[in-house]
């Protein structure tokens, strides 16, 4: 009996120290059975931790999910009060910038510079400051925004000339490195041979061209361009001739031009007939001649220069329909204008005449035409007593004024 209760306390002592991993020896166990008890003891804790854990990291997505929620709901209330500019109507500006304010966050909206005209002479004269500047009031074509601006307008030394090469020649500014005033066209009042075949034609500026001598044939002198014949005068100078007809052709060269100055100053009434093919009728071509009869130009000719005509009236004139390039302020007085120009628009012309017609079969007229009665006592602008206008006629563009016995009569554009 005694034997048997000794065996149940050392089992019990065996068992404490297994549970505090220790053998009877004091070594560390190394049997499965002592491992046990230490990782069931140790389980329990860890178990605890585990719903810690678990508790701990549901309270923390809660707290996400409750500041998502508010971080939507902030960023769903910023969404719906994003700010639409609205610009006032008024500019506002400065020296160099205008724009329009935000009426709200007053913002400035499609700012810009501004933009005044290029020729400052085109705004309002304030002063003359002295003898080559004046003052101007311009104002910015957007905003309205104004200055004043210093216009200097060089003087030229008019008893100068400045040799422009082919562009022509201009008076020089008094004043230096300022350059020089407006171009005109270089005059050749002197002209001699070379000896070489050649006539040399120099400007009072000092510039000179080189002309082949004028070649002869039926009567006329002519040069050549390219391999086409210009028409530049007679032969000799003829004493009476009551007609004189340009030829088509002048030794196998199609004549395309009358040369400048070709048949004026003739001392008598000539009535001339010109050929068809004929393009070009140059600068002064029949000036101070009396020209005679109708003058009809023909509908190959494309280009009219200055002055083309006398100063003193002529009976008739026909135009030809295909005229593009006219001296600016082309002037004609005839006592019949016949008109059938459809397409020169570029420049003006000016007629003076008792009878104005646009034949019939005319149906398109882009020109810039004035018409107005003969000229008396100095007045231009005299109505023409008659005129008449096709029944083909379909358009007829804005500048085109008839100064009839009734009324002016503008015709404007169909």
């Amino acid at each position: 009996m005694r034997s048997k209760a000794l065996s149940s306390i050392l089992a019990l002592m065996a068992l404490g120290l297994s549970s505090c991993g220790c053998s009877s020896g004091n070594e560390p166990s190394s049997s499965p059975e002592s491992k046990e008890p230490v990782i069931s003891s140790s389980s329990q804790p860890s178990s605890e931790a585990s719903k810690e854990s678990s508790a701990s990291s549901s309270s923390a997505k809660s707290s996400a999910s409750s500041s998502s929620s508010r971080s939507s709901s902030s960023s769903s209330s910023s969404s719906s009060s994003v700010h639409t500019h609205s610009a006032k109507s008024s500019w506002e500006s400065d020296e160099t910038m205008h724009w329009h304010k935000c009426t709200g966050c007053l913002e400035k909206l499609d700012e810009a510079e501004h933009i005044f005209p290029e020729d400052p002479t085109e705004g309002e004269f304030i002063e003359q400051i002295d003898a080559t500047n004046f003052k101007y009031y311009v104002e910015c074509s957007v905003c309205g925004h104004g200055k004043t601006v210093t216009v200097h307008v060089p003087l030229e030394d008019e008893d100068s000339w400045v040799n422009l090469g082919e562009e022509g020649h201009a008076h020089p500014y008094l004043a230096p490195d300022e350059g020089h005033g407006e171009v005109s066209a270089h005059y050749f009042g002197e002209s001699y041979l070379d000896g070489k075949g050649h006539v040399i034609e120099t400007c009072y500026c000092g510039y000179s061209v080189t002309k082949d001598v004028p070649k002869v044939s039926d009567g006329f002198t002519y040069r050549l361009r390219g391999n086409k014949a210009v028409v530049t005068g007679l032969e000799k100078e003829l004493t009476a001739v009551s007609q004189i007809d340009i030829p088509a052709t002048l030794d196998g060269h199609e004549v395309i031009a009358i040369g400048e100055n070709a048949f004026a100053d003739l001392g008598y009434p000539v009535t001339f007939n010109l050929p068809e093919g004929l393009q070009e009728i140059g600068d002064c071509a029949f000036s101070n001649t009396r020209v005679d009869g109708d003058f009809v130009i023909p509908d190959s000719v494309l280009k009219l220069g200055e002055e083309i005509f006398p100063a003193q009236p002529l009976k008739k004139v026909v135009f030809g329909k295909n005229i593009v390039e006219i001296a600016d302020r082309f002037e004609l007085t005839a006592d019949t204008v016949v008109f059938k120009t459809e397409h020169q628009e570029k420049y003006k012309m000016f007629f003076y005449c008792k009878e104005f017609i646009v034949p019939e079969g005319v149906t398109y007229l882009q020109s810039s035409v004035y018409v107005n009665g003969p000229i008396s006592y100095g007045n231009r602008f005299v109505p023409c007593p008659k005129y008449s206008l096709p029944s083909t006629l379909t358009h007829v563009g804005p500048w085109f004024y008839i100064n009839s016995s009734d009324e002016a009569l503008t015709i404007d554009e169909e």
